[in-house]
């Protein structure tokens, strides 16, 4: 595997790692019933930027810091956004295009 491989296949293992846990987020404020809005406001953050988090397309600015307080303004443990199943895990080793 050259160089350039290696570094894609970290990015999508990157990628696919921030989007599962923006996910989660989203998964835990809708069932807290709190809006994008609220949950923005209680962070300190503009709700693009939580958008942009839910969505996965923040990877290089979210902080542990930030992911403690979006779990805390949550009512839960940031251990939540950290905890994949099998088959969540196995998406990390998926090339781009879909390939294991």
């Amino acid at each position: 595997m050259g160089e350039t491989e290696t570094g894609q296949t970290m990015k999508t293992k990157r990628d696919t790692f921030f989007r599962q846990i923006g996910a989660k987020i989203a998964y835990e404020r809708m069932i807290h019933n709190i809006t994008q809005e609220k949950l923005a406001s209680d962070t300190h953050i503009t709700q693009s930027t939580l958008s942009r988090i839910e969505n996965g397309k923040y990877n290089d600015n979210l902080s542990l810091a930030l992911l403690l307080d979006i779990a805390d303004a949550l009512g839960i443990t940031p251990e939540i956004f950290f905890q994949f199943r099998a088959d969540e895990r196995a998406l990390w080793s998926l090339q781009p295009g879909g390939k294991a």
